[in-house]
């Protein structure tokens, strides 16, 4: 097994995560939901789609700076802040995938740099947009359902890869 260094660090705090947000110790509020839902206590709640306020709620409790973007008119996208930049959460295909993103205007890579970087990280892509303008984005697939925890555990993973990103263009 070949893990690129970047990698294992994900690696690692995406099992601690999941260790720490596991069923014994689930967000409050999920518990209350799944409570409210029928659901036995200990158990967390399974989302196979979301809304964009839901989510935005879940980030919230999480500490992430998330709110619902006033200009949306179609209410899918949520405003937050990584690492001090501007990034976005947009809500996709009915609710079923949601999409991390951060756009790095001005700033433009080599193919080779982008490749290297898909290549080794299999979580985030970077694109170059149609201005040659520098983006980086996760999504995260919703099918066959997934816990609120298993969003906040990519939301962090969006967090490390923005950082790793912006330590790839600073060394350009």
């Amino acid at each position: 097994l070949c893990v690129h260094p970047h990698r294992i660090g994900i690696l690692c705090q995406l099992t601690f995560l999941a260790l720490l947000h596991g069923p014994s110790s689930g967000l409050a509020a999920d518990k209350t939901r799944a409570k409210e839902a029928g659901s036995t206590a200990g158990q967390q709640v399974v989302l196979d789609r979301i809304d964009a306020a839901q989510l935005a709620e879940h980030l919230r409790e999480e500490g992430y700076a998330a709110k619902l973007d006033e200009k949306d008119e179609d209410k899918n996208v949520i405003e937050m802040k990584v690492n001090g930049r501007r990034a976005v959460a947009f809500v996709w295909d009915e609710g079923t995938t949601i999409e991390f993103f951060m756009g790095f205007g001005d700033q433009t890579l080599s193919l080779a740099a982008i490749n290297k970087w898909n290549h080794s990280n299999r979580v985030s892509r970077i694109s170059i947009n149609d201005d040659g303008d520098a983006q980086l984005s996760l999504r995260l697939h919703l099918n066959g359902g997934v816990t609120p925890n298993w969003i906040v555990i990519h939301a962090s993973a969006f967090r490390e890869d923005c950082e790793a990103f912006e330590k790839v263009i600073r060394d350009k």
